[in-house]
């Protein structure tokens, strides 16, 4: 479709789709911070692609943040509380 369009146009059209992509990732719930990590760390909202955390990586509400083998992560949430995560393990952010 986008190659039939003028080149103007076809480039409104792709930003348009990027801003709206952009706006909706924006609006999940912030619940906190990673603050220290080694290892493989994900998070995963429903079945999406698994992020990578790292270092002030944000976790969000609706996050199902995992651990691997060796691998820990330590989590400030929104109100101070810090929460260490040990290796191969999974907690799901249900509420904030």
């Amino acid at each position: 479709m986008l190659n039939t369009l003028p080149p103007k146009r076809a480039l409104y059209i792709a930003g348009l789709i990027f801003v709206i992509g952009f706006s909706a990732m924006s609006l999940a719930e912030e619940a906190g911070e990673v603050v220290a990590a080694r290892g493989a760390i994900t998070a995963q909202q429903g079945e999406s692609t698994p992020r990578i955390l790292g270092r002030s990586a944000k976790v969000n509400v609706g996050d199902v943040v995992t651990t691997g083998r060796k691998s820990f992560v330590v989590m400030k949430l929104g109100d101070g509380t810090k929460m260490t995560l040990r290796p191969n393990t999974s907690f799901k952010i249900e509420q904030w």
